[in-house]
C-alpha cells in the first residue's frame, strides 16, 4: 500500500484508462482528483523529444509540418489545456487510423495516458524537481553533464568509436543532444528498453565498450541505469560550493574524477596512447612527471599550451581541477 501512495500517477494510468472509456465523449476532466501532478520537465519533455523531436521529424532543424518539440512554448501551440481529445499533440498520438504518431514506433498505453493526464491537469510548465513527501526519501540525483557525459565521453566518444567524426553505427556520444535525444539509443524512463544500457550490460563480443577496453563497473552502470529512469534530463546539479579543505583523499576525491572522466581513454592496460591511469601508483607516475616545469597530470586538465588537452571532449570543472592540483602539491598520498 505504501508504493502505491508514493507513485500515484503510475498507479492510476489503468485507472484514467477505465475512466476514459466508460466516460460520455465531453471534455470535462474526470477521474484526476486523486492523482498527483503530472511534471512537464521530468515526465513529459523527454518522453516528447525522445519520440517527435528526433532529427527528420520535429527537432528544431527538421520542423516537420511546421511544428517544433524542443520546448514547452513550442509544445503548448498543439495543446488545449484541459482538453487532451481537443489538443492535436494527443490526438496525433492516439490516433488509430494511419496516422498516429511517432508513425514507426507508436507510444505504449502508459506513455499516451500520462500525456492525456497532463493535458487535463491543465499542461502545465512543471518541474516538481522535489515530489518526494519525505525529503529524506528522495535519492541522490545523477547529474548528466557531472556523471553519465564524462563517462560516456572517455569510454564510448573516442577516435574510431562514437566521436563525432566515427559516429560507429549512427552514434555519437559527444553531446546531450547525441545521447538523449535519440530514441535509438535511450528511451526516457525505461532503462531495460535502451540500447545503451543493453550493450553495457551485456557479455561477449558485443558489449560496450569491446574488448579490449575495459568494461564499464557496477557502479557506473547503475548511474546510467538511474539517470536513464529518472528521466535522461539534461541535469547539471552544479556544486554550490567546492571544499577542498583538509587533506585530499586519493579514494575519495582524486580516483573518483579519474575513474569517471579519463580511465575510459586511459585503462591500466590495454592503452593505445601510451599512458595508464588505471590504478594509483599509474596516476602518481603521470602526476609526478614534469613537464614545462608543471606536473603532467595537472598540465593536460588545465588544458594548457604545451600540452594535450584532456579530457578530449571538455574540460573538468574547476573543483576537479583544483582537488587534482591540491593533492598534487600534498605529495600525492595514497590515502
Amino acid at each position: 500500500m505504501k508504493s502505491l501512495l508514493l507513485n500515484p500517477v503510475k498507479t492510476g494510468l489503468v485507472f484514467l484508462a477505465t475512466i476514459i472509456a466508460i466516460s460520455s465523449c465531453t471534455n470535462e476532466s474526470q477521474g484526476l482528483e486523486g492523482l498527483d501532478p503530472v511534471c512537464f520537465e521530468s515526465q513529459i519533455l523527454p518522453l516528447i523529444q525522445s519520440s517527435c523531436a528526433v532529427s527528420g521529424c520535429h527537432d528544431a532543424g527538421t520542423s516537420e509540418d511546421g511544428y517544433n518539440f524542443t520546448s514547452y512554448n513550442n509544445i503548448i501551440k498543439v495543446v488545449n489545456p484541459g482538453d487532451a481529445r481537443g489538443s492535436k499533440l494527443y490526438t496525433v498520438l492516439s490516433e488509430p487510423y494511419g496516422a498516429m504518431m511517432p508513425p514507426h514506433q507508436p507510444l505504449s498505453m502508459d506513455n499516451r495516458n500520462l500525456i492525456k493526464i497532463w493535458i487535463e491537469q491543465g499542461a502545465k510548465n512543471t518541474s516538481c524537481t522535489n515530489t518526494a513527501e519525505n525529503p529524506e526519501e528522495k535519492k541522490d540525483s545523477v547529474c548528466f553533464s557531472h556523471d553519465i557525459l564524462p563517462l560516456l565521453s572517455s569510454s564510448c566518444a573516442k577516435s574510431g568509436c562514437h566521436d563525432a567524426i566515427t559516429a560507429e553505427e549512427g552514434f555519437s556520444m559527444t553531446s546531450y543532444a547525441n545521447i538523449a535525444q535519440n530514441s535509438k539509443l535511450i528511451k526516457p524512463g525505461f532503462y531495460s528498453d535502451s540500447k545503451l544500457y543493453k550493450v553495457i550490460t551485456i557479455s561477449g563480443e558485443d558489449r560496450m565498450p569491446p574488448a579490449p577496453a575495459t568494461a564499464l563497473t557496477s557502479e557506473q552502470i547503475s548511474k546510467i541505469k538511474k539517470w536513464i529512469s529518472d528521466g535522461a534530463l539534461n541535469s547539471s546539479c552544479t556544486s554550490a560550493s567546492c571544499d577542498t579543505s583538509g587533506a585530499i583523499s586519493f579514494n575519495t576525491k582524486v580516483w573518483p574524477i579519474i575513474q569517471y572522466n579519463c580511465l575510459g581513454c586511459h585503462p591500466a592496460s590495454g592503452t593505445t596512447n601510451g599512458i595508464s591511469l588505471g590504478n594509483y601508483n599509474q596516476i602518481k607516475t603521470v602526476a609526478a612527471n614534469m613537464r614545462n616545469s608543471k606536473p603532467l597530470l595537472s598540465g593536460v586538465i588545465h588544458q594548457l599550451n604545451g600540452f594535450i588537452a584532456m579530457p578530449q571532449n571538455g574540460r573538468l570543472d574547476d573543483c576537479k581541477i583544483a582537488t587534482i592540483d591540491k593533492w598534487i602539491s600534498e605529495g600525492m598520498v595514497n590515502n
